[in-house]
């Protein structure tokens, strides 16, 4: 696995293709405050990558398995060695952006479906062992930190807009998801994620 971090200045970039005027405030661009667009923005960018790294005409694999091989290497001149190895370099970063914006998407997708922020950036099972999970997000710790800022700030301003005071808003919200759990079974509080999850992503799937 070739680490490398979250390239967010990219992703900024795609957000500014991305950014609808109509719907979105222009804090969302230097902010990370909307998950509508974020999430948009990963999925955009994770197409960027994945079409790039479809540009060469070898894979990864391919070009290990000339470089491991005695008599292919051999057979390669000083540049053609070289130039392999700057591809299979940039191949391994490729792979990697990718998989970080996988994990970012997910993460997302969590935040979307009313789970904690904790919770929300906890191991992936299905895109990374348990020793990537720590590396993983020492890469995508920069971004992690800007989205936690960003939801912050979201409800702070939620508070404010209801004249809430922050402390007491945040018990109200403790307290009214306690009784929302204890009114519903898991089944009907599940398919209440589900619908919030829908209605979240509702533009996105668009």
């Amino acid at each position: 696995m070739h680490y490398h971090a979250f390239n967010t200045k990219v992703l900024k970039f795609i957000k500014i293709l991305t950014f609808n005027v109509k719907e979105d405030d222009i804090s969302c661009i230097i902010e990370t405050r909307s998950l509508s667009l974020e999430y948009l923005s990963l999925q955009r960018l994770k197409t960027v990558y994945e079409d790039f790294l479809g540009v060469f005409p070898t894979t990864l694999q391919e070009d290990m398995r000339i470089l491991r091989d005695k008599k292919q290497r051999s057979e390669l001149t000083c540049r053609q060695h070289a130039a392999m190895i700057f591809r299979t370099e940039q191949k391994r970063i490729l792979i990697n952006q990718i998989t970080l914006v996988k994990i970012l998407m997910h993460i997302i997708e969590r935040l979307m479906k009313g789970m904690t922020f904790d919770f929300a950036v906890t191991r992936i099972f299905e895109l990374e062992s348990k020793k990537d999970h720590a590396v993983n997000r020492l890469m995508i710790d920069n971004y992690l930190t800007t989205l936690q800022r960003g939801m912050k700030k979201n409800v702070a301003a939620y508070y404010q807009m209801r004249g809430l005071d922050p402390q007491k808003g945040s018990e109200l919200l403790r307290q009214s998801q306690r009784e929302m759990m204890l009114s519903m079974n898991k089944v009907q509080y599940k398919q209440f994620e589900i619908k919030g999850h829908e209605q979240m992503i509702e533009r996105i799937m668009a």
